[in-house]
């Protein structure tokens, strides 16, 4: 069996869940790293298996035999690395936010399809078991017609990853954006308008600490979303309201009407996540078609995303 050789650029925590799930797809092969931190190089080189390490990613962007690239960079890098892999050649899998403004995405999403090449975001809800199990129940018609989405992500945070320091904006595009493309999925449509309240109350962090966020979708639902870096309790729930049922989706169970029908176990529950986003992207480049979270998808998030910073900005809804 022909293993896709794959890349991957950035060597931090998010990029090492990434590579385990990544490590259990069998028809993919990690061959080559590249990271300025050498030692962490080294050792998910040895971890992972991968036969060749680069410091310099333009080096591994350059290798012929890489086939595909994952981009687990700091956000403010992911449109011009996303850019020299497509002009290079090479699938991509990019970490969300895929960029810093839609028009930046829009032009990820062009190159990619002129150039006939697959582009994946890491949206990784849709490949969460639970959030597998609620879209399935949907499927199955066990709520009715979905009318509204709701989603809490409560919880207190001091101290950050350096990197987070030099980003303008965080909290809306990089937690957001997760809710968002899950209630786009679920609901089955796209923003039509949106409104937006943030407010930062982190003196060490730039970006908003806090947000509330309302979209009027195009089919007539609703999305809504509370995010605080404040709170002393965490809370982390997403509910969808259908004419014939509610169902509630906790990190690792799913109610309907408040009767529990899945549960997973937590110690399992986000590397099968990152092991089904990675086999789905291997999956759409061997059989080239979309994956479930392309680059289309994503930009259907990245509108609601940038209206949402906008509205945010001038106090005033925003039509997408």
């Amino acid at each position: 069996m022909t293993k896709l050789k794959v890349g991957l650029i950035g060597i931090g925590s998010i990029a090492l869940n990434h590579l385990e799930g990544l490590s259990k797809v069998e028809q993919a092969q990690i061959f080559a790293l590249s990271s300025r931190t050498v030692t962490a190089l080294e050792a998910a080189a040895e971890r992972f298996g991968a036969e060749r390490i680069f410091q310099d990613y333009r080096e591994l962007l350059q290798d012929d035999e890489v086939e595909a690239v994952w981009v687990c960079t700091p956000n403010r890098l992911h449109y011009p690395m996303a850019m020299e892999v497509l002009e290079a050649g090479k699938h991509l899998f990019l970490e969300k936010p895929m960029a810093d403004t839609l028009d930046e995405c829009r032009q990820i999403h062009r190159t990619a399809e002129a150039k006939g090449l697959s582009v994946s975001l890491c949206y990784l809800s849709r490949y969460m078991p639970t959030c597998r199990a609620a879209r399935q129940a949907i499927d199955d018609g066990r709520i009715g017609r979905p009318l509204m989405f709701v989603g809490r992500r409560m919880w207190r945070r001091d101290e950050f990853p350096g990197w987070w320091r030099d980003e303008k904006h965080l909290a809306i595009p990089h937690f957001a954006s997760h809710s968002i493309d899950l209630g786009i999925w679920y609901l089955g449509t796209r923003g039509a308008e949106v409104f937006a309240m943030a407010a930062s109350k982190k003196p060490q962090f730039p970006g908003e600490s806090e947000y509330i966020l309302t979209t009027r979708m195009e089919n007539d639902t609703m999305m809504n979303f509370e995010f605080s870096m404040t709170s002393r309790h965490t809370q982390f729930d997403h509910i969808l309201i259908g004419e014939e049922g509610t169902l509630t989706t906790l990190p690792n169970t799913v109610m309907l009407n408040g009767e529990t029908i899945f549960e997973v176990d937590d110690d399992t529950l986000y590397s099968q996540g990152f092991y089904e986003e990675a086999r789905e992207f291997v999956a759409a480049v061997n059989e080239a078609r979309p994956s479930l979270t392309s680059s289309e998808e994503a930009l259907k998030s990245m509108e609601i995303v940038e209206a949402a910073l906008r509205s945010a900005e001038t106090g005033s809804s925003v039509s997408i």
